[in-house]
């Protein structure tokens, strides 16, 4: 034997020990090498390099164990520490993949009502078919393995049983390359959680220490999807009772409500303080708008200031309302979105006044709006009542310009009128850069908002120059030059404004039927109600259209009657 190749004993030892325990691989005739120096030949030696080789096998088999052990015990030590239920299933998937060396590593979870089983975590899956992939009841490997509660392999996936197929899941699987897969149940007892899949993209055979591994892995993922089950049914159960809870806890206010408001009604009664006072208590106690009307629908207090005797128009609805509160002796309450009565009042709910037979009119309950021409044209003259209320000064009248700042007023331009209320100082600078005098703004006699508002100033010097700006200009051309920077829009006629988009949009002008003249275009309701919805209703009467019904019921004429006034030409 050369040189090179006679290790001593020792050195011969080493070798047959490593070729046992080491991952650095003997060669054989390293092997046979260090057997000839040891004494060993022939037949024997055949039989020591057996040995040798199924030492080997298994040592390797050990330390695989020990690798696939630590990995469960970190798993266990996992579920005992981390909280987190997606983080905890992401590491166990993760974890199988890399112990088990798979290409693609994937837990379903099993849907008890539909039977279905849906991809929830994924390792090694690039395509979103695949990582949202959905499997029917029944259908493919997930199905079988759910049903049986027991492990199953495909070899080769596209020979897999025929009747078990869905075409979603078979696209799913090609595009992922997928050829062998071996998937174990999670359980909780007899029930199925899910299913737990390692899969490569070439064919394979898993062995018995694999499937083991694999279930033992699926028992930890069932911890954690039965903990985050139980889990999820604890939040239901708190919210349920925090719901109870909250809803006793009202019922309880409102009972104590009730018995406060009754004790104010009471004192109310016996200290003879009439409806007008429990209008405004019960209003005041409830926070919603409180009418009291008589048996013929006229108002007999309200705490909105309906002049009593006003005739309450009341809905079909609101009088059925009425009536079966006085068959049952119970307040009715009514549709949220149901129409109301006038006044611009949403009636939520009535109770009927009935002593025996006697009836005595209904309590009225609802979301007043009360809005008065007077009212909104008040709100209008801000400026006017404040100088007043404040200072004692009367207002003077000051046509289209504005009291207190200037310019802001009405300019002619080209064709037609334009507004015009660049007051600040922002304003008339980049209305001087826009108009091409930028050197007004450096003006030491109007380079300022207070210089600019002096009447005799802004007559001499400022309104001139607005008015030559503008006048060669027409209104569409100025509104493009401003844009969104001035404040500058054009005066608009009554036509531009019934035709302009915005106005259809906000209903202020709709179309209505008459009997007489087909569509006509009339005004639409300007307050809008989100709860009651405005109706423009009906046009207005034509002259005599209405004569029969109001001598009928105000003055009790029979249709007889009024067809003799109408013969003698009385109506």
């Amino acid at each position: 034997m050369p040189e090179a190749l006679a290790p001593t004993r020792s050195a011969a030892l080493r070798v047959v020990v490593d070729a046992v325990i080491d991952d650095i691989n003997v060669s054989p005739r390293e092997l046979s090498a260090a057997l000839e120096t040891l004494g060993i030949r022939g037949s024997s030696q055949e039989c020591v390099r057996e040995h040798v080789h199924r030492a080997h096998s298994e040592h390797a088999r050990l330390r695989r164990r020990e690798h696939e052990l630590a990995a469960l015990f970190s798993s266990a030590r996992e579920l005992a520490e981390v909280r987190d239920g997606e983080l905890l299933l992401e590491r166990l998937v993760r974890r199988t993949h890399e112990i088990l060396g798979c290409d693609v590593t994937y837990l379903s979870e099993f849907d008890r009502e539909t039977r279905e089983l849906r991809v929830r975590t994924t390792i090694g899956a690039y395509s979103t078919e695949f990582r949202h992939l959905l499997v029917p009841a029944g259908c493919g490997l997930a199905g079988q393995i759910a049903e049986t509660r027991m492990a199953h392999w495909a070899p080769r996936y596209s020979e897999y049983l025929e009747d078990r197929r869905a075409a979603d899941v078979d696209r799913a699987v090609e595009l992922e390359g997928i050829v062998s897969i071996l998937g174990v149940p999670m359980r909780s007892g007899d029930d199925v959680l899910g299913v737990l899949f390692v899969a490569t993209r070439e064919e394979r055979s898993f062995t018995p220490e694999q499937i083991a591994l694999l279930s033992a892995l699926a028992d930890h993922a069932s911890v954690v999807l039965q903990t985050a089950h139980m889990l999820r049914n604890l939040q239901r159960s708190e919210d349920e009772a925090r719901g109870a809870l909250e809803r006793l806890t009202g019922h309880l206010a409102e009972r104590d409500r009730s018995n406060l408001v009754h004790q104010k009604l009471l004192r109310v009664v016996l200290g003879g303080g009439g409806f007008g006072r429990l209008v405004r208590t019960l209003s005041s106690a409830l926070g919603r708008a409180v009418t009291v009307v008589d048996g013929e629908d006229r108002v007999i207090a309200s705490s909105a200031r309906t002049a009593p005797g006003t005739r309450a128009v009341i809905s079909p609805e609101i009088r059925a309302a009425i009536a079966a509160g006085s068959v049952s002796g119970h307040c009715q309450v009514l549709d949220r979105q149901g129409p109301g009565g006038d006044h611009g009042e949403a009636v939520g709910a009535v109770a009927s006044m009935r002593a025996g037979d006697q009836d005595f009119g209904a309590l009225l309950l609802g979301r007043l709006v009360d809005v008065a021409q007077v009212d909104s044209v008040i709100a209008l003259t801000e400026n006017a009542v404040v100088n007043y209320t404040v200072d004692g000064e009367v207002a003077r009248h000051t046509g289209n310009r504005h009291p207190w700042v200037r310019p802001y007023e009405l300019f002619p331009c080209k064709d037609g009128h334009v507004f015009f209320g660049a007051y600040t100082d922002k304003f008339w600078r980049l209305a001087c850069e826009l108009f091409g005098d930028a050197e007004l703004a450096a003006d030491p006699e109007i380079d300022t908002m207070r210089k600019r508002f002096d009447e005799g100033v802004y007559e001499r010097r400022v309104r001139p120059v607005i008015a030559r700006w503008l006048a060669g200009r027409t209104a569409a051309e100025l509104e493009r030059m401003a844009g969104d920077v001035l404040p500058l829009t054009v005066v608009k006629s009554i036509k531009d404004v019934v035709d302009d988009p915005a106005t259809a949009e906000r209903d202020m002008v709709v179309s209505v039927e008459h009997p007489g003249f087909g569509a006509v275009r009339m005004f639409g309701q300007p307050i809008k109600l989100s709860e009651t919805p405005a109706d423009a209703g009906r046009p207005a009467g034509a002259v005599g259209e209405h004569t029969d019904v109001v001598l009928q019921a105000l003055a009790g004429y029979d249709p007889d009657k009024i067809a003799g006034l109408r013969a003698a030409g009385a109506i």
